[in-house]
C-alpha cells in the first residue's frame, strides 16, 4: 500500500496531461446551465415531465463518452489526434530502438567474380583477384556476414536471378560488376544490389590506369561499407582493405597465382608457385605473397603432390618470411598451425598459432575452419562442430568444408548427421571423389558395409584411382571377405609407390586388418620417418579396425614420437 499515493499522484497528473481536467471543467457548469435552461422552457412549453429526466440521461452519457474521447484524442492544430505517450516514454522508446540492430536488417553480402569485359577476354584471373580481394576487405567489417570466394564464385558462368543466388547463398545483398582491362587502361563498373526485391542501392563506374587499382578496391569496399552503415551501426571505415604493395605488376602475379592455386591440382600447384615468384621479384617485401607460397607449399603437402618433407621445408620457410616482415598476415599462422600439428606433432604450439590466425581474422571461413580442425584434431569435438558450421554459414559450397564438417559429427559420435552431412557435400559436388570416400567411412562405422563399398568404389572411379581411394576400398574388401581382390588392389599401389611419392600410412590398415602386424609395424615406422601428413589422422580414426594394437613396439613407438597424444578415441 505504500505506493498508492504516487499512483494516485501520477494518475492525476495524466487525466491533466490528457486534458480530461479541463474538459470536466468545462463541461459540468455548461451541462448544469443547459438543464436549468431547458427546465425553464420545458415549463413555458408544456413538455411532459419526463423530458427532463431524457434530457439528464443523455447530458449523462455524453458526460461519459467524452472523458473517453479527451483520454484518447486531443485537438493540435494539424487537427484531432491520437494522445501520445508521454515524452520521457518516447524518448525511452527512441533510445531502444536506437541501441538495436533493424531486426528485418540481414549485414551479410556475396561479391559474384567481375565479368571479363576486355578486348581480348584474357582477363579473367585479374576479375576474379579484384573480386576476391574486395572479399578479403569486407571481412575486416566484423558486423558483415562475407561470402567466401568458394561459395561466391559457384555461380560463374551461370545465366541465374540475382535473387535466386542470393537466396542460395542466404545474403542480404549482391556486389557484381565488370572489368575491362587494355594495356593500362582500366574501366571497372560496380553495383551492389538488395535481394529481396532486386534494387540498385549503389552502383560506380571508375575510369582509371592500371596504378590506381588499390584505390579503386578501396573506394568500391568503403561505399559498400558506407551505404549499408545506417544498419550496421558504426564499424570500420579505416583499415577495411589494407595495401599489400604498391606495385602493380607484382599485385598481377599475385592475382595469376590465386588464379591458378584455385584449380587444385599438380599443375595449377606449379603454375601457381611461378607466379608468385615473379610477385616476390618485383616486390621483395611482399609478405602476402609469401604468406600464400607457404601455404601452397602446405597444401601441395597435404594432397601428396610432393613429400612432407620438402612440402613443410618451403612453406615454414616463406611462411616465417612473411611474418618477418608483416605478423598480422592470418594465414601465415594458420600454415604454422598446420606444420606444428601435421609434422612436427606439438599440440600446443598448433594450437596457439591457430588460435593467433583466428583472434587475427575472425570473420573468415577459411580461419575459422582450420581452427575447427585443430579442436577436432584434440578431441574437443563440440567446439569443433560450432566452429566448422560457422565457416559453413561462411562458405556454403566448399566441399573441403562440407566434408570435414562430416567428419567431425563422425568423430563425436553422431555416426548418421555425419552421413546426412556427407550426402548434403555430394548433393553439392557429387563428382567431389572426397565427399564420396568420407561417406563411405561413415556408412562403415554405422555398419553398412555393402553400401560403403559402393561409395568407395564411387571414390576410386571419381579419382581416377588415387591411392587413398584404393587403399580404403581395399580395407572394406577384406573387411566383406573380397581378400584377393584387396591383395591385388594393395600389390598395384606398392608398385606405384616406387616411381611417386605416396603415404606410408596409407598401407597400414589393411597390414592390421590381414593381421599381419609385422608389416604393419613396418609401415608405421616408415610414417614415421616421412614424418606422413596423414598420421595424425589415421591415429584418431573412428573406424575401429584401423586403430592401432595394444602392442609394445606400436606403443613404444607412438610414446617416443608423441603421436600417442592424437590417440583420442579409445
Amino acid at each position: 500500500m505504500p505506493d498508492n499515493p504516487n499512483r494516485l499522484t501520477q494518475f492525476w497528473q495524466e487525466l491533466r496531461r490528457r486534458k480530461v481536467i479541463r474538459f470536466i471543467l468545462i463541461y459540468a457548469p455548461s451541462a448544469f446551465i443547459l438543464l436549468e435552461a431547458f427546465d425553464i422552457i420545458s415549463d413555458n412549453l408544456g413538455f411532459p415531465p419526463w423530458t427532463f429526466k431524457f434530457v439528464l440521461a443523455l447530458l449523462i452519457m455524453g458526460f461519459v463518452v467524452m472523458i473517453i474521447l479527451s483520454w484518447i484524442f486531443d485537438i493540435t492544430p494539424e487537427g484531432i489526434q491520437r494522445t501520445g505517450p508521454p515524452e520521457n516514454e518516447q524518448n525511452e522508446k527512441k533510445e531502444a530502438r536506437s541501441s538495436v540492430i533493424d531486426p528485418s536488417y540481414d549485414g551479410s553480402i556475396a561479391v559474384l567474380p567481375f565479368q571479363d569485359m576486355s578486348p581480348e577476354r584474357d582477363q579473367d584471373y585479374f576479375c576474379e583477384g579484384i573480386s576476391e580481394e574486395i572479399i578479403n576487405g569486407l571481412t575486416r567489417v566484423e558486423q558483415l556476414k562475407v561470402i567466401a570466394r568458394t561459395s561466391a564464385f559457384a555461380f560463374k558462368g551461370k545465366q541465374l536471378d540475382i535473387r535466386d543466388i542470393g537466396n542460395a547463398l542466404n545474403v542480404a545483398h549482391i556486389l557484381e560488376g565488370s572489368i575491362r582491362k587494355d594495356g593500362n587502361k582500366l574501366r571497372i563498373t560496380a553495383q551492389l544490389i538488395r535481394v529481396d526485391d532486386g534494387s540498385h542501392l549503389w552502383s560506380d563506374t571508375y575510369n582509371r590506369e592500371l596504378k590506381d587499382i588499390f584505390s579503386i578496391q578501396e573506394e568500391i569496399s568503403l561505399a559498400i561499407v558506407e551505404k549499408l552503415q545506417m544498419n550496421l551501426r558504426g564499424g570500420a571505415r579505416g583499415g577495411i582493405l589494407k595495401r599489400h604493395t604498391e606495385n602493380p605488376q607484382a599485385f598481377q602475379y599475385y592475382l595469376k597465382g590465386l588464379y591458378y592455386y584455385q584449380m587444385m591440382t599438380p599443375e595449377g600447384n606449379q603454375k601457381a608457385q611461378e607466379n608468385y615468384r615473379k610477385a616476390i621479384e618485383a616486390d621483395p617485401n611482399y609478405a602476402l605473397v609469401y604468406s600464400i607460397l607457404g601455404s601452397n607449399f602446405g597444401f601441395a603437402g597435404l594432397q601428396g603432390f610432393i613429400p612432407p618433407e620438402v612440402a613443410v621445408k618451403h612453406a615454414r620457410e616463406y611462411t616465417t618470411k612473411a611474418l618477418e616482415i608483416d605478423e598480422t598476415i592470418a594465414v601465415a599462422h594458420s600454415t604454422l598451425g598446420m606444420i606444428s600439428l601435421l609434422y612436427d606433432w606439438d599440440l600446443e604450439a598448433a594450437g596457439k598459432d591457430f588460435l593467433k590466425s583466428f583472434q587475427l581474422n575472425p570473420n573468415t571461413a577459411w580461419d575459422r575452419f582450420f581452427y575447427a580442425w585443430y579442436l577436432r584434431t584434440i578431441g574437443r569435438f563440440d567446439e569443433a562442430i560450432s566452429e566448422f558450421l560457422i565457416a559453413l554459414e561462411k562458405d556454403l559450397f566448399n566441399i573441403l568444408i562440407n566434408t570435414e564438417t562430416g567428419l567431425a559429427f563422425l568423430m563425436a559420435g553422431r555416426t548418421d548427421e555425419a552421413i546426412e552431412r556427407q550426402r548434403r557435400a555430394i548433393q553439392i559436388y557429387p563428382n567431389g571423389f572426397l565427399a564420396h570416400l568420407n561417406l563411405g567411412e561413415a556408412l562403415e562405422v554405422k555398419g553398412l558395409l555393402g553400401q560403403a563399398i559402393d561409395s568407395y568404389e564411387k571414390a576410386v572411379k571419381l579419382s581416377n584411382g588415387s591411392p587413398l581411394s584404393e587403399t580404403r576400398l581395399a580395407c572394406a574388401w577384406v573387411k566383406a571377405g573380397k581378400k584377393k581382390e584387396a591383395r591385388e588392389v594393395m600389390n598395384k599401389v606398392e608398385q606405384m609407390k616406387e616411381a611417386i611419392y605416396i603415404p606410408s600410412s596409407l598401407f597400414i590398415p589393411y597390414y592390421l586388418l590381414t593381421k599381419d602386424l609385422n608389416k604393419a609395424f613396418d609401415w608405421l615406422n616408415n610414417a614415421v620417418q616421412e614424418r606422413c601428413f596423414h598420421l595424425p589422422g589415421l591415429l584418431s580414426t573412428p573406424i575401429i579396425e584401423h586403430r592401432m594394437p595394444d602392442d609394445p613396439r606400436f606403443n613404444a613407438l607412438l610414446e617416443e614420437t608423441g603421436l600417442n597424444k592424437y590417440q583420442i578415441l579409445g
